[in-house]
């Protein structure tokens, strides 16, 4: 499949994936793929930690204080790199394994090899790491997030750098649904069931794990912002509300957006099938009078397999993947919840609430 050749080939113009094989390669030839990039994103940790603590070497600043932030902020630069990484291997494996010759038709194809192509350009990978740092280093330079500016430029340009290249495809890859949309005449689906369209659900699966990926890095962050400042819980807890907010943002984008698209095309093969059947049904009553008993028992069967698809959901959403989507949306509530609240005087107010025995 050209559509499977082209989305494997793009590896070499995604900025992130490009990075960890080109380490892959050349330190750990003998190694898997999977071995290997995973091995390199340590190795791509240990390379920002160096250049962070020799950065804020060379402008003076004292070990101690920035030890442990230079720690969380490779360790998260490193992880939106892995995870960007993974998530494309983890779609082609999927790939593999349900499109086949004739699951997409020719223009189909095409179309999405020219979503690919449009999208797997580094120029645009580039601007969107350098928008993404902008924006964080104003945000935090004129609300004073560090209390160094060398600090700022040094740690926060790093993980914006990371965090941009998230974005970017977590913004990008939901399109995939629409150029399915656009050609559902030359895509293979279940006309009866069109929630268990293979390829349907293929997308559905590989955009919730997206989302699920946007959403644990998000958490992490925001563990790892209290635990380096924990002066956060106080004065700053703006900024992991923040953060929370953003989470909400691009993951609900990342999967409400291809699940609303999704459930369209399903609605659309839904309403063709059913259109299909009301016609069989209308020739056969005009010619009631001519029916047989076997032609009635034909009509009582479509219209039972009417009855039936019109009562079948509308979406490819069901209570499991409704509860991972809102089960990774709660984790940076509930991450933020826990370092924000005052813990301590909450519990000296309950215990101040229980009578005491005489």
């Amino acid at each position: 499949m050209d559509f499977i050749v082209e989305w494997r080939n793009s590896r070499a113009n995604i900025l992130v994936i490009l990075l960890l094989d080109k380490i892959a390669s050349r330190f750990f030839k003998s190694r898997s793929l999977a071995t290997g990039r995973l091995l390199a994103t340590i190795v791509l940790f240990l390379v920002f930690e160096s250049l962070e603590l020799g950065i804020l070497a060379l402008a003076q600043r004292p070990l101690a204080p920035i030890l442990w932030p230079s720690l969380v902020m490779a360790c998260l630069g490193s992880l939106f790199f892995y995870s960007i990484t993974w998530a494309h291997q983890f779609a082609l494996d999927y790939m593999e394994r349900i499109i086949r010759p004739g699951t997409l038709g020719k223009n189909a194809e095409g179309d999405l090899i020219g979503w690919i192509r449009t999208w797997a350009n580094l120029r645009y990978q580039y601007i969107a790491s350098v928008i993404t740092i902008a924006i964080v280093l104003s945000y935090g330079y004129w609300n004073r997030v560090f209390l160094d500016i060398r600090d700022l430029v040094v740690f926060i340009s790093l993980l914006s750098w990371g965090a941009g290249q998230g974005f970017y495809w977590g913004l990008a890859t939901p399109f995939l649904t629409v150029k399915i949309g656009q050609h559902l005449d030359e895509v293979e689906t279940d006309p009866i069931y069109p929630s268990r369209s293979p390829l349907l659900k293929m997308l559905s699966q590989q955009l919730l794990v997206f989302a699920v990926w946007i959403a644990g890095l998000i958490t992490l962050f925001i563990v790892f912002a209290f635990l380096m400042a924990p002066q956060m819980r106080t004065g700053s807890s703006l900024y992991v509300v923040i953060a929370t907010l953003i989470s909400y943002a691009v993951s609900g984008w990342t999967f409400i957006f291809s699940q609303y698209n999704l459930s369209r095309i399903v609605r659309r093969i839904k309403e063709d099938t059913l259109r299909q059947i009301q016609t069989e049904i209308n020739k056969t009553f005009q010619s009631l009078s001519k029916l047989e008993k076997s032609d009635f028992e034909r009509l009582e069967k479509l219209m039972e397999l009417h009855k039936t698809i019109s009562e079948r959901a509308n979406t490819l959403i069901d209570v499991s993947t409704l509860r991972t989507f809102i089960a990774s949306l709660l984790t940076p509530t509930f991450a933020t919840l826990v370092g924000i609240v005052d813990w301590s005087g909450l519990l000296q107010k309950i215990v101040s609430f229980i009578p005491l025995r005489p």
